[in-house]
């Protein structure tokens, strides 16, 4: 088709960009897991591939409880604020950096949170 595209991580702008890196390897989205986790008072491991990250998500996203349920909905919120903000810059021109994703990440779980979750989700606090 003749379209140019940049193979760059638009995030870091120091690596190509594939599934590994942005959602796993960049550090813009490394310093974003880790604002999160710290946000829910949660261990982050720092993974280096896809299939690590995926177990210690599934280890995390696992059962019934508040916590992991909680998870769940952080990790689908990030997932999506990434790719958002990856779009942004691609097609708008436009970026935020990842403090201030994390905190609309913290601000958009504590309005999605259910019922059964709400009280433990307005419990944490953002620093």
């Amino acid at each position: 088709m003749g379209l140019t595209v940049d193979t760059q991580c638009t995030l870091c702008h120091n690596h190509e960009e594939n599934r590994d890196h942005l959602f796993v390897i960049c550090e813009y989205t490394k310093n974003l897991w880790m604002k999160i986790m710290q946000w829910m008072q949660h261990e982050y491991k720092r993974t280096q591939n896809w299939v690590q990250h995926l177990e210690w998500s599934l280890q995390h996203a696992k059962g019934k409880t508040k916590r992991a349920k909680i998870f769940r909905l952080v990790y689908a919120e990030i997932a999506h604020v990434i790719w958002i903000e990856r779009n942004l810059r691609i097609f708008e021109k436009r970026a935020r950096d990842w403090t201030t994703i994390a905190r609309e990440v913290a601000y958009i779980c504590n309005i999605r949170a259910t019922a059964g979750i709400q009280s433990l989700v307005h419990s944490y606090s953002f620093v």
